[in-house]
C-alpha cells in the first residue's frame, strides 16, 4: 500500500499500487456508464410520464397491428393496454436497475464475481422477456379484435400482424447476453480456482 502526502488536500490519500491499468480503466467506465445509467432512468419516467399525458388528451394507442382511438377503449382492452404497458415498464426498469448494480461493481474494481453473473443472466432473461412480448402483445391484440371486444370503427390502421427476420435481432440479442453471463460465471470460477492454488502454493512453500 503506498501512501502519498498533498498538502493541498490537508490528509494522506491512499493508492493501492497493485491494481492494474486494465482495472483501472473498469473502475472509470463503470463510473461513467453508472451516471449514465441514472440519466436513461430519468429519461425512461419523465417519458413515460409525458406518455401518460398524452394518453389521458385521446391520443390514439398503437397495440401494434392497429391502433384505437383512446377515448373509445372497451373495458378489456384498457385492461389489456395497461397490463402490457406495466409488462414492458417492469422490464425496462428491471434492466436499467441490473444495469446500474453491474456498473456500481464495475466501479468499484469487481468483475468476476457472482453479482454481476447474475446481473448479466437477469439482463439476459429480461431481453428475451422482451423478444417475447414483441410476438405475444401484438398477437392478443388481434385476438380481442377478432373476438368482438374491439369495435372495428374505433380501428385506425388495418390490422394486420407481421414476424419474421424482424424479431429474430431481439433473440439473438438476448442469447449473447446469456452467453456473455456464462462465460463470465466460467472467468469467476477459473479465477478462484488460481487464487486457491495460489493459497495453496503459498501454504507448501
Amino acid at each position: 500500500m503506498a501512501i502519498l502526502s498533498l498538502p493541498a488536500f490537508k490528509g494522506v490519500i491512499y493508492v493501492n499500487a497493485s491494481i492494474s491499468p486494465e482495472v483501472l480503466k473498469v473502475q472509470k467506465f463503470g463510473r461513467i456508464a453508472r451516471v449514465c445509467c441514472l440519466v436513461v432512468m430519468a429519461s425512461v419516467a419523465l417519458g413515460t410520464i409525458l406518455l401518460v399525458v398524452a394518453r389521458a388528451k385521446g391520443v390514439p394507442i398503437d397495440l401494434g397491428p392497429y391502433r384505437v382511438l383512446n377515448d373509445q377503449l372497451p373495458p378489456i382492452l384498457r385492461a389489456y393496454v395497461l397490463v402490457c404497458f406495466a409488462m414492458v415498464l417492469a422490464i425496462v426498469f428491471t434492466g436499467l436497475f441490473n444495469l446500474y448494480g453491474l456498473f456500481s461493481n464495475f466501479a468499484r474494481g469487481e468483475i468476476y464475481t457472482a453479482a454481476n453473473v447474475r446481473h448479466i443472466r437477469q439482463l439476459g432473461l429480461l431481453a428475451l422477456a422482451w423478444a417475447v412480448l414483441q410476438i405475444v402483445a401484438p398477437v392478443g391484440s388481434i385476438i380481442l379484435l377478432q373476438a368482438g371486444f374491439v369495435d372495428p370503427a374505433v380501428v385506425v390502421k388495418t390490422p394486420r400482424l407481421v414476424f419474421g427476420t424482424a424479431n429474430a435481432p431481439s433473440f439473438i440479442t438476448a442469447g449473447l447476453i446469456l452467453l456473455a453471463s456464462w462465460i463470465m460465471e466460467v472467468g469467476r470460477k477459473t479465477q478462484d480456482e488460481a487464487e486457491r492454488m495460489r493459497r495453496e502454493a503459498e501454504l507448501v512453500v
